[in-house]
């Protein structure tokens, strides 16, 4: 999901039907994922509220109830700011820049989700790859400590490569919004 997120931002490249593309793509995982978990967050909701949650818990809830938030309007109004959905160009604008602005805010919150449960996704891993371990023989332990090793090391890597898109995509849109703005001030001159 955290890949698609992060391709989505090509569209300032270019153009945009990647971009729709990849947003579909995140929306179903994005909705798969909360499905999925849909447990935790209700299991979770009834502690937070309970008074029994200790921080740890309370901040991981917050940043998961802010991610829902966020990108479910993201969600949203980048469906509404497509041309068929809104005849106005104006209000098009409007929900692309909403659209825009909760990407980023989203992309932030993922990342610290990701963080944040980094410990529940190595375990979650740890077990699949256990228990088919304790099924098998020494040699077949020993490729799945090497996966699991690999996994890691690809799982950092894949992240770190996120963030570093995510961060030069922002810095190649901040630099090409400026660059129209100029445009269109010597335009108007």
């Amino acid at each position: 999901m955290t890949i698609f997120m992060i391709l989505s931002f090509v569209r300032w490249s270019g153009d945009p039907t990647f971009h729709f593309v990849a947003g579909i793509a995140c929306t179903l995982f994005f909705a798969v994922h909360v499905f999925i978990h849909r447990k935790w967050l209700k299991a979770t909701t009834k502690v937070c509220f309970s008074g029994k949650a200790n921080q740890t818990l309370i901040g991981k809830y917050c940043i998961d109830i802010l991610l829902l938030l966020i990108w479910t309007i993201c969600i949203v109004t980048g469906f509404l700011a497509i041309g068929s959905f809104v005849g106005d160009s104006e209000i098009m604008v409007i929900f692309g820049r909403i659209h825009g602005i909760t990407a980023r805010i989203g992309l932030a919150l993922v990342i610290i989700h990701i963080v944040q449960h980094r410990v529940q996704i190595k375990s979650y891993f740890g077990n699949k790859k256990r228990n088919s371990a304790e099924k098998g023989d020494n040699n077949t332990k020993s490729k799945n400590i090497a996966k699991k090793i690999l996994g890691i090391v690809f799982h950092i890597v894949l992240h770190i490569i996120s963030v570093h898109l995510a961060v030069a995509f922002t810095i190649f849109h901040i630099f090409q919004h400026a660059a129209h703005k100029r445009k269109l001030n010597m335009e108007n001159l």
